[in-house]
């Protein structure tokens, strides 16, 4: 009863958040920081029900201001209640195209100018990757991803990771910052419908620099990255309550 009690909260929280976003995100049309605020007023009501709490390392990697390509691991419809409270006010996001017709939910993103993409489409896909390059160094931006592309719901490792993000920070030659979250799945468990509440860690990482590199070096970037998340990952441990 708990379990689907808090699970409808998220999400009656979720579309109270994004009208609230959505009206922010239209009078402020086209700045990215309006999705930042939309994902810090979700974050708040979101993790309060769900009981969790986060302990953030090394945020200060992140510099404001400064173009540069995040990365996370992807668990549940709450990663972005997770990773708004590291993202920088100049930080959109790449998120699959459906997403436009989940109420205020879309329309919020859209108006936020996140870059909407395609998946089942894979030249349309890249045209926009390839308009994310662009805008980074126009508008300073930072560009997150989630290179998994899917949800990990397992909450063990990280998936295969998809080029895009990588193929964007060596473009635009900025640097590529993992950020992991530690496993979710110990607290929020849909198999057996439990919320347990506890703390999670995350955890941001040493920037990697694409300085000089091509995309013959797409592969070895995202395997580097791929390895430093996992062995981040395996450091990373949720506490319950």
């Amino acid at each position: 009863m708990i379990y689907y009690l808090k699970t409808i909260l998220i999400f009656v929280w979720l579309i109270v958040a994004s009208a609230v976003g959505l009206v922010w995100a239209l009078l402020n049309w086209g700045n990215p920081k309006s999705l930042r605020d939309f994902g810090l007023l979700f974050s708040y009501g979101a993790l309060k029900i769900a009981g969790i709490k986060a302990e953030v390392f090394g945020k200060d990697k992140i510099v404001q201001n400064s173009p540069a390509v995040l990365i996370g691991n992807h668990q549940s419809a709450l990663d972005v209640a997770i990773f708004s409270l590291i993202a920088p006010p100049n930080c959109t996001i790449v998120i699959k195209r459906e997403v436009r017709w989940i109420p205020f939910v879309g329309l919020m993103f859209m108006a936020a100018r996140s870059i909407l993409i395609d998946r089942k489409n894979r030249s349309q896909a890249m045209k926009e990757i390839k308009k994310a390059s662009r805008r980074i160094h126009d508008e300073n931006l930072c560009v997150g991803f989630f290179p998994e592309g899917t949800r990990n719901r397992s909450g063990i490792g990280l998936l295969p990771f998809k080029k895009g993000a990588f193929k964007v920070a060596i473009d635009a030659q900025i640097p590529i910052i993992p950020i992991v979250a530690s496993s979710i799945s110990p607290l929020i468990n849909h198999q057996s419908k439990r919320f347990k509440g506890g703390t999670i860690q995350i955890k941001v990482l040493d920037p990697i620099s694409t300085k000089g590199l091509t995309g013959k070096d797409t592969d070895r970037l995202m395997n580097d990255a791929h390895k430093e998340m996992i062995a981040a990952l395996n450091d990373a441990a949720p506490k319950g309550h």
